[in-house]
């Protein structure tokens, strides 16, 4: 085997519940990314209905009246524990930039089951990243009136600080 295609292997072997993607899905969900245009600190409850749609733009496949996972109380928290590894990371020297693009499988309770990294700095933010999701608590997708599983998107910028 060639070591690409050991490395998400080995990281899913050893990191447990962390898959290692080499290509992002393309069913669902689309990826067009909402943290430009949906607001950090609101529940998926208080979001506007443009906002709503600007969420709903990423599930190519969402039916009206369905509703994607979303984190109980919004994104701040988790993109400023993203922004927070950043500063850290700067001050040890080790900052580094980068795009991260991760998919959390939730379930019909709002719990992640799984997390999938498509794209990341290296590997230390990628675990960081996943230890994060997984403890977020979701809003659980609806599917015809009733909650269901469904992959929650994630994608942010890791920004590379200066001193």
């Amino acid at each position: 085997m060639k070591r690409s295609t050991l490395l998400p292997l080995i990281a899913w072997i050893l990191l447990g519940n962390i898959v290692l993607a080499n290509v992002p899905p393309t069913a669902t969900p689309t990826h067009t990314d909402p943290q430009t245009i949906v607001s950090q600190t609101k529940a998926y409850a208080e979001l506007s209905v443009a906002e709503k749609k600007a969420l709903h733009a990423n599930y190519e496949s969402i039916k009206p009246g369905d509703e994607p996972p979303y984190p109980l109380y919004g994104m701040k928290d988790i993109n400023a524990r993203v922004q927070l590894l950043s500063i850290q990371e700067d001050e040890l020297g080790q900052s580094k930039d980068g795009q991260i693009i991760a998919t959390v499988q939730v379930d019909s309770k709002g719990m992640p089951l799984a997390v999938s990294i498509y794209k990341a700095p290296d590997i230390p933010v990628s675990n960081f990243v996943v230890g994060l999701l997984m403890k977020t608590r979701f809003k659980p997708a609806k599917c015809s009136g009733k909650p269901c599983q469904m992959d929650f998107y994630y994608e942010t910028q890791l920004p590379k600080t200066s001193k």
